[in-house]
């Protein structure tokens, strides 16, 4: 008998403390509506958010769905035989032949274009991070070289890191976003910073 009515009061004092706590949290918006609001805010704008980052991913994954259809049928077109181009008049090889650099030409626009997409699919936090960790190496190697007093080969090195960052802030602008100074996180135009994925 004393069992369960050590069980009962456990269960009514548990049911009141959960009472009193569900009311507390009933009276708190009531009692600072400036930071439900803030709550609100911030929850709308956060839904706008990744609903701008689902459509940017929708759009990635389109234009790369429209570059993997122009190399397929590029790809497509009949390609002649070694021998047809040897029996072909100067004229046509050399018609052959600019047909062939432009099909070259238009198959590397695409694979530039999807590898844009991709990196827009990836975000401005990913990119970053590759970006410094790639940069963090060369830069441990450089240390490297001048503790071994290679000078040349130091100087190389921070060439190429210098190469890598210019190429990389291109990159980031060509994206539409920019790297802020300092801290490592991209802000996009207009002002505001940004350590999410674009």
């Amino acid at each position: 008998m004393k069992r369960y009515l050590m069980a009962a009061v456990v269960v009514m004092v548990v049911l009141g403390m959960v009472l009193v706590c569900v009311g507390q949290e009933g009276e708190q918006p009531a009692a600072r509506p400036e930071r439900a609001a803030g709550r609100a805010g911030g929850a709308e704008r956060f839904r706008d958010a990744m609903r701008r980052q689902r459509e940017a991913q929708e759009q990635a994954l389109n234009a790369i769905d429209e570059e993997v259809k122009k190399m397929k049928t590029a790809m497509e077109t009949p390609e002649r035989t070694r021998g047809d181009y040897q029996s072909m008049s100067e004229e046509e090889q050399r018609q052959a032949r600019e047909n062939f650099m432009k099909v070259i030409e238009e198959r590397q626009k695409s694979i530039e274009n999807i590898e844009g997409q991709i990196a827009r699919l990836k975000g401005a936090r990913t990119l970053t991070a590759e970006q410094d960790e790639e940069i963090g190496k060369l830069k441990a190697l450089a240390e490297q070289a001048k503790k071994e007093n290679a000078t040349e080969t130091a100087a190389a090195i921070e060439k190429m890191i210098a190469d890598k960052e210019k190429a990389f802030d291109e990159m980031l602008t060509k994206l539409g976003m920019e790297r802020s100074s300092g801290s490592g996180r991209v802000r996009r135009p207009g002002g505001r910073q940004r350590g999410g994925q674009n």
